[in-house]
């Protein structure tokens, strides 16, 4: 796990996420720990993509069953 300094953070935006974490019975750390994991996940869009890319490497997904099965018997 990575360390993070945060210099001149805003005492008022800091204040407010100090209330939440303490609503949500939570530290300040925790919050700030979930915010990030929060922001920092991939986008619907981004994981589309790499669905996409992945799906793009492996034989076609639309293959008709019933030639392959006619090709069989014709060897």
């Amino acid at each position: 796990m990575a360390n993070v300094l945060i210099r001149n953070a805003d005492d008022e935006a800091l204040a407010r996420l100090k209330e939440r974490a303490a609503r949500q019975k939570k530290s300040l750390e925790q919050e700030l720990r979930d915010l990030i994991k929060r922001e920092g996940a991939p986008s619907k869009a981004e994981v589309l993509e790499d669905l996409k890319r992945i799906r793009d490497m492996g034989p076609p997904a639309h293959i008709d069953a019933t030639q392959l099965i006619r090709e069989d018997r014709d060897r």
